[in-house]
Order: structure tokens, then sequence, then C-alpha cells
């Protein structure tokens, strides 16, 4: 199948490269014979504008240190607004090298060695390991299968909630595997248990822009300015465009108090440095958009700013750009 001049048929070969999903470190010594379907990322190539813009990255030829690209927020910022109609001020806006990294960190900050934290399985499995190996307390909330549907049962998570050590929960949202989009209703109602106990949620939106036609992505934090006070957001392009080799995360967080401890663990830990190989300096007409030519340094967050259309073909699935 060919969309524009992208050929989602064209096989590539995966093993060419460390590839994860095909590596002894998932299939096992033995398991070249394996189909690799065990790691969430696709076999087809980057977007053409993602290529390009990689090239002349490549073409400067100096990889030397460098700071944040001006172009990143304003493009970050454009994209959640543009697409999400969630309008993010730039201060409440941090970078992370991976979603995984920015869980973590938040789970080591805003709980304790044996704090619960709840997670509604079936879910994302690096989610019990992050809890498991910052010694915190395993809390499952597990989601409801009805009528080939799943939901949450919130009756349950306000019991769990409820229990004086539960200090956090891990949202999924959308969420991986089952793939829900949870509805506002669903959110808002999520939100409402957890600050009534306390309860910080953290959501990992990374699989935000694979939504079916016919669904609504609604990021948590804005469903209400309270649910924003008491949520950290991590978002990332790495699912939407295929390219979790070479881009970093984001963390959202809009209480002050919160942002400012995140930004110091940030230093403490030097996790806060540019990758050169997730900014680029780029031309691209995007007629569609309206915005004509674009020029300026940007992260593969901009790079998804600058792309004319990117056309929904599933919910939690691989895309489709013409």
């Amino acid at each position: 199948m060919s969309i524009g001049n992208f050929d989602f048929d064209e096989p590539i070969d995966r093993r060419a490269v460390p590839a994860l999903k095909t590596h002894p470190l998932v299939l096992g010594a033995d398991g070249d014979h394996l189909f690799p379907a065990g790691v969430a990322d696709m076999d087809f190539k980057a977007p053409p504008p993602v290529l390009d813009a990689l090239s002349h990255r490549v073409a400067h030829g100096v990889f030397g240190y460098e700071a944040a690209p001006d172009g990143l927020l304003p493009a970050l910022r454009d994209w959640l607004r543009s697409r999400h109609g969630w309008a993010v001020p730039a201060e409440q806006i941090l970078q992370a090298p991976n979603v995984l990294n920015a869980l973590s960190m938040a789970v080591n900050l805003f709980t304790r060695e044996g704090d619960g934290i709840i997670v509604q399985p079936p879910v994302f499995f690096d989610f019990f390991d992050i809890i498991a190996e910052n010694k915190r307390a395993l809390v499952t909330h597990p989601l409801v299968l009805e009528d080939g549907r799943y939901r949450m049962d919130f009756e349950a998570l306000a019991q769990l909630a409820a229990e004086p050590r539960t200090r956090m929960l891990l949202l999924c949202n959308p969420h991986n595997p089952v793939g829900r989009v949870w509805t506002r209703d669903e959110l808002a109602r999520l939100g409402e248990i957890c600050r009534a106990h306390d309860v910080l949620v953290v959501a990992d939106e990374i699989h935000a822009d694979l939504v079916f036609p016919g669904h609504t992505y609604t990021p948590f934090a804005a469903v209400s300015d309270a649910d924003a006070r008491n949520s950290i957001t991590c978002v990332s392009p790495a699912k939407t465009f295929n390219i979790p080799a070479c881009s970093a995360a984001f963390t959202i967080i809009p209480d002050a108090l919160r942002r400012t401890k995140f930004q110091a663990e940030n230093s403490r830990l030097n996790v806060n440095k540019n990758n050169a190989f997730a900014s680029w300096r780029w031309r691209r007409r995007t007629a569609r958009a309206g915005r004509g030519s674009m020029r300026c340094l940007i992260t593969s967050a901009a790079i998804a700013a600058a792309i004319g259309r990117w056309s929904a073909s599933g919910s939690r699935t691989c895309r489709a750009w013409n």
C-alpha cells in the first residue's frame, strides 16, 4: 500500500541494525526464527520530512555540545494546541531523555519506599518494573473487560486510593495495550477520586496521536485546572513518527513546587542535556497548515508540528501521512 510517495509495503531488514525487537535480549539466543512482535515500534521507515531533517543535520558534520533549540518549546506547544486543543504554558514543560526515565523520576521524587502506586492491568510491563526497582508497593486496579471493551471500575479505584499508603497512580492514556482512548468523563471521574485521596496522577501519554477516527484523545491535565495541578504528564514524538531511537521526551508539570523539584533532579542527574540527533535545521513548506515556509532549529517534536497533515488510521496503532 502506498500513500503519497510513501510505500508501506517496502520490506525493511530490522536485523541490519541492533533493533531491540530482533535482538537476542528480546528473542533469545536462538530466536532468529521467531516473528519479532514483542516491542512496540513500527517496521516502516520514518516519514520523509524526518529523514530529510536527519540528513540535513548529519551533513553539518559537527556534533558538539548543544543547547536546546529556540524553536523546540514553541513547536511542541503548537502541536499540543492545534492537534489536541491543549494550551500548555512554556514554563510548565521540562525535557527528559525518554518517557520511562520521566516516570521513574516522578516515582522517586513524589513517593517514598513502601508507598503504594496504582497501575491498571493489563498495562505496559515497564510500569511494574519501575515500581519494583524503586522499592514501591504495587497496587493493582485491573481493568474490566465487558462486551469486548475495557472499562475502569471506579468503585474499586476509590477503595484503593483511600488506602493511606497509596500515593500515586500511573495512568496510560490512551491505554497500552488494550487500546482504550479514555473519555473526558472517565478521566474526570478518575481525577476526582485521586484528588479526594491526595493521589498524584502521572500520565504516560506517548500514544496520544494514534487514535481511530471517531475517538478523541483528551490530555488528563486538560480535564480541569484541579486535575492539572494534581498531575505530571509525559509526552514524546517517539511513537507518532516511529523515532524512539533518536528522540527525546517532555514532562508537563503545572504545579510549580513539583516542577522546581523535578528540574532540580534533572540537573542533579545530568539528564537535561540536548541530543544533537534530536535537533535539526530544516526547511519545509506546510501549505496545508497555512504556515508557508518555516526555518528553525527544532527537535523531533517540532518536526511533528511542521508536517502538514498527519491523517489518522487507527486508535493506538500505525498512522498514515499524506
